[in-house]
């Protein structure tokens, strides 16, 4: 396990090799996705697992259930503690930080997560000096949004962003919010200041929320000035939202013809201008790869796109008469087929989907059938 490493609530400086060195206890624990992050590492309602890891090989072993919506949070701290010793007492925490959502399938074989650390003011190299009393701002894109979308919220400082129905009573204590019933607020680690950030809606009741954001030190913000609102009566067909023009730069396309959705709402879509573009829910681009040709991670004019549980990209290769298989960065991982009629062959295949138990299903359009491989074929 490796962390991005970032540092202090207010500085996106990058944390040295030398400076995590001096940390000799990780504390690793697995806990339900509706959790908050904070430096106080009992702060917590229930865990699925908990351990140390390695500082040396960033090893550790969780046993964690399957099929169950959770995070990973870690706690570095720079004396050698046992876990008896964590939980015995209080000890101080130098970094903190927790990975974004995610679930394990029986279909799962490897699953990268990253985590950004949190610097706890006072600590480390943190040179800021003094009691920080000064809370961050919170903000929030107004829009209508079903409990399959997201808020689009930020903050000033790295921490984390709370969006919150209108009807519970905020304090100056951010309890106050995780006090209040699950379908009344959820939240979000800011791992980058003054950026976008996308808040799950999922689980929550119809209303109206605004977003409260709490920095390392646990200062609590103003309710923001814009609010979303959830609302899972939108009758289906209602037009949300769209993006993209006509073009060849990051978000634009050329006669997209394949669309794909993973379980974390990003969108991977099969361009003609013979690459692939991902974005989150929002229709933010956050990465593109491919480019004209036929060798491995090159396309001619793909077609279909599906991912599997785990998150790879099997996107139909059309004219290369080929399917490809990538995980969800873009990183090529296998390919089959040629042009031709015999089995595993195609003549311009369009169109692909995968099963619960990662089956792989293409249209093999010229040749008027469908054909069935297993996901590692």
């Amino acid at each position: 396990m490796d962390f991005n490493q970032k540092s202090s609530s207010r500085s996106s400086s990058s944390v040295s090799a030398s400076e995590l060195s001096q940390y000799n206890t990780h504390l690793i624990l697995a806990l339900p996705s509706r959790e908050y992050l904070t430096s106080n590492y009992k702060n917590y309602y229930s865990s699925f697992a908990q351990g140390l890891m390695n500082p040396q090989d960033k090893k550790v072993s969780l046993e964690i259930p399957l099929n169950t919506q959770m995070k990973i949070f870690a706690f570095l701290f720079k004396e050698n503690y046992s876990m008896s010793e964590l939980f015995s007492g209080t000890r101080t925490v130098g970094y903190y930080g927790e990975s974004q959502t995610f679930s394990i399938g029986t279909q799962t074989n490897n699953l990268s997560l990253g985590i950004t650390l949190i610097q706890v003011p006072g600590t480390g190299t943190d040179t800021g000096g003094g009691t920080d009393n000064t809370a961050p701002t919170a903000s929030v894109t107004t829009a209508t949004i079903t409990t399959s979308g997201s808020a689009v919220v930020q903050s000033t400082e790295t921490g984390t962003a709370y969006l919150v129905n209108t009807t519970v009573s905020v304090s100056n204590n951010f309890t106050s919010i995780t006090g209040a019933a699950d379908s009344q607020w959820n939240s979000v680690a800011i791992s980058l200041a003054n950026t976008n950030t996308n808040l799950p809606a999922t689980g929550l009741a119809d209303g109206t929320y605004k977003v409260y954001a709490v920095d390392a030190a646990a200062n609590l913000s103003s309710t923001s000035s814009n609010s979303v609102t959830v609302d899972t009566t939108i009758p289906a067909g209602t037009f949300l939202l769209k993006w993209g023009s006509s073009g060849s730069g990051d978000g634009q396309f050329q006669s997209p013809r394949g669309v794909a959705v993973d379980s974390s709402a990003n969108v991977y879509v099969a361009d003609t201008n013979h690459r692939m573009q991902k974005f989150d829910s929002s229709g933010n681009f956050l990465l593109k790869w491919g480019s004209y040709g036929t060798g491995d991670g090159q396309f001619n004019r793909p077609g279909g796109v599906a991912v599997d549980s785990s998150g790879n990209v099997y996107v139909v290769d059309t004219y290369n008469h080929r399917m490809q298989k990538f995980d969800s960065s873009g990183n090529f991982l296998l390919k089959w087929g040629s042009q031709g009629t015999g089995d595993g062959q195609f003549q311009s295949p369009k169109g692909v989907a995968v099963d619960s138990s990662g089956n792989v299903y293409v249209a093999d359009t010229n040749n008027s059938r469908i054909q069935k491989f297993s996901s590692g074929e």
